[in-house]
């Protein structure tokens, strides 16, 4: 019985997939969606949104949805048999802040496999873009003051 365990891991630049086959104990599949290159429509730049202001540092939530979405099909156009996948392990970027409406709940207990996630709870955040780990446009700045007399 073939038993495959995937590790997904979300960056600032990219989305990263290895699946292990746990009873051979070889890596089956390996992939790595770079957002600038596999969704260019978004306009980032190393994943992040550029911003006139250097403090604001933002990334579009929908890029990786459909991110997750794009990875999940060159698994299946590549064989992977997902029913085989037994667990899921992820990891993220520092830290990335998307905040999301009362509608998120109830559409995510609703989803329907023959609809893109995209389409699906792509009405579920308040905000376009959310701040990532390398935004500071909240923090205080210290300005200097002249002592001069």
């Amino acid at each position: 019985m073939v038993e495959y365990f995937l590790g997904l891991d979300c960056s600032t630049q990219s989305l990263t997939a290895i699946l292990i086959d746990f009873n051979s104990k070889e890596i089956k599949f390996q992939y790595s969606i770079n957002y600038d290159r596999d969704l260019p429509y978004y306009n980032t730049e190393n994943g992040i949104i550029i911003d006139k202001d250097d403090k604001v540092v933002h990334s579009y939530p929908l890029m990786w949805i459909e991110a997750l979405e794009l990875l999940f099909g060159v698994m299946k156009k590549n064989e992977i048999q997902l029913k085989e996948i037994k667990a899921i392990s992820g990891s993220g970027q520092q830290h990335g802040t998307v905040y999301l409406n009362d509608k998120f709940e109830k559409i995510l207990e609703n989803l329907d496999p023959n609809k893109s996630l995209i389409d699906q709870i792509g009405d579920c955040f308040t905000r376009k873009t959310a701040p990532i780990w390398m935004d500071s446009s909240t923090s205080n700045h210290l300005r200097t003051v002249s002592t001069e007399t």
